[in-house]
């Protein structure tokens, strides 16, 4: 019988939208402006994780939307990440970090966060896909991300 034992992880990232805001955290490792979310546990729906991981990170709630990304990372160990992106629209709460993960969380308006906010390549793709695109369901996009060590094989769904 073949091994099974861990190796791909999943996490999980809200598009938060508030009118013509989005939800942005600062994440304290990677120091850029990210879109809230997280690792999913074990025993959690990729839904639960998202919505527990919105809750420790900022405080706000939101309700899922639909699903607008999916990234899948193979690496040369063997070992591979998932990384599942919903559109949520706000519900309450303002945002306030948790102050280890997350050092600062806020909304800005869309065009803001696109222009003047350092955000990774993949959070920009991201927010752009789900906010300008008009298509009707999840199609391969090109972005490889360049200077990554060790990705043998990357996806991105948008």
């Amino acid at each position: 019988m073949p091994d099974y034992s861990p190796f791909t992880s999943s996490g999980v990232g809200g598009i938060v939208l508030r009118e013509n805001q989005v939800l942005l955290v600062l994440d304290a490792s990677l120091k850029k402006w990210t879109l809230p979310g997280g690792h999913v546990e074990r025993g959690e729906t990729l839904a639960s994780a998202l919505h527990r991981e919105l809750g420790e990170e900022t405080g706000v709630e939101a309700a899922i939307d639909k699903l607008v990304g999916l990234r899948h990372a193979v690496f040369d160990d063997g070992t591979s990440d998932i990384y599942v992106v919903y559109l949520m629209h706000w519900l309450r709460g303002e945002p306030r970090p948790d102050g280890a993960e997350v050092l600062d969380a806020r909304f800005v308006g869309i065009e803001e966060a696109l222009s003047d906010y350092e955000l990774s390549e993949l959070t920009r793709r991201l927010i752009e896909s789900a906010t300008k695109g008009t298509q009707a369901g999840l199609t391969s996009d090109s972005y490889n991300p360049s200077g990554t060590k060790n990705i043998k094989g990357y996806t991105l769904y948008v």
